[in-house]
């Protein structure tokens, strides 16, 4: 199900760079998606299309938190239902929770990385979190959101609702991944329809979100450019597997940039990996 949002083609990475830094860039979030043609969706919605989403969850959840501590996790109090779905999401078990981030470049990365080889475009979608926020507010007639997050009122408009909203949600705890990527999530009211389900009741959200597309052929030229930024693996995923993933991206640089190789080698002497 789509939903009408302004799409605008990037053609050359200094159009991206004018978008960005322009005011229509203010008060936005961002998502990366590697294939313009994708909906916005949440891991627990693509991962339980014929057993519905509610059943999935709660499954998921039980059985988490069952074995959770036998990893040595810090787990959050057995109520805190938002700390929960964020390990859990942080760790790659499906969840209602969708990831943004408030970086237009993160996002970018995230969307030319694993950029769909058969696709035409990868994209960023962006949507306006202060607008977002507001409607949530008067849809669900409550003063101010900044609670939502909290055990008590989040097990109220999100576990076992089906009132159709998206809302912006913070957990409370953070974790390095999180604060490196700026991220955020965007949660669905209710799991009985999807993501853009919920989205589409939000009034004016359509004249709020917008479509990034870019040509599948400036992957290299987005990385490459973010790269120079220092977005890439390592700095988003703190750790020796980001920094592993990393090296393996630079490798792939390295064979397909159209730079001159030797600016590509000095970029690596620059971090000391030279």
């Amino acid at each position: 199900m789509g939903i009408d949002g302004t799409r605008i083609e990037i053609k050359q990475w200094t159009d991206a760079l004018g978008l960005f830094h322009s005011k229509r860039a203010a008060g936005l979030v961002f998502r990366g998606q590697s294939d313009s043609k994708w909906d916005l969706s949440t891991t627990l919605e693509r991962a339980s299309k014929k057993r519905g989403a509610a059943g999935t969850e709660t499954l998921l959840i039980q059985a988490f938190k069952s074995r959770a501590h036998q990893f040595g996790l810090p787990v959050p109090t057995k109520g805190d239902h938002l700390e929960w779905l964020a390990l859990m999401q942080h760790y790659g078990v499906p969840t209602r929770l969708l990831d943004w981030t408030r970086s237009p470049y993160v996002a970018a990365y995230f969307a030319a990385e694993r950029a769909a080889k058969d696709a035409e475009f990868f994209r960023v979608w962006a949507v306006d979190v202060v607008r977002l926020r507001g409607a949530a507010i008067q849809r669900l007639k409550v003063s101010e959101l900044t609670k939502l997050g909290d055990p008590n009122p989040f097990m109220k408009w999100f576990m076992g609702n089906t009132f159709l909203f998206v809302a912006p949600i913070q957990a409370s705890r953070s974790n390095e991944r999180l604060a490196s990527q700026q991220g955020l999530f965007l949660c669905p009211g209710s799991l009985n329809s999807g993501f853009q389900r919920n989205l589409q009741e939000m009034d004016g959200v359509g004249e709020h979100l917008l479509e990034i597309d870019f040509p599948v052929a400036m992957r290299c030229e987005v990385l490459s450019n973010l790269e120079s930024m220092n977005i890439n693996r390592a700095t988003l995923f703190p750790g020796l597997e980001g920094f592993v993933q990393y090296l393996e991206m630079r490798v792939y640089l390295r064979d397909h940039s159209e730079s001159d190789v030797d600016m590509v080698d000095a970029r690596w002497r620059e971090f000391g990996f030279l």
